[in-house]
């Protein structure tokens, strides 16, 4: 369940996997993801750009530690 993605396919609601992705780690930097059904692909990005480089993260939405640790296994410094 934590490595699922929900996302809208041809206009359906879908819970998916999606090899690779599911290893990036959790960041702040806003990012938003869709399924191309053109080509096929899982594609993620952010708003506010992305230097060559640097380590591509996912935000993984506003949760508690709680939620964290059940769903990713982690817990934020300073999270309630």
């Amino acid at each position: 369940y934590s490595r699922a993605f929900d996302l809208m396919v041809a206009g359906k609601h879908e819970r998916v996997m999606a090899p690779y992705v599911d290893l990036l780690n959790h960041g702040f930097k806003s990012t938003y993801y869709e399924f191309n059904v053109g080509t096929q692909r899982f594609e993620l990005f952010t708003k506010d750009g992305h230097p060559t480089g640097e380590e591509m993260t996912c935000n993984y939405d506003p949760k508690s530690n709680s939620e964290y640790l059940l769903q990713y296994g982690f817990v934020l410094p300073d999270n309630p």
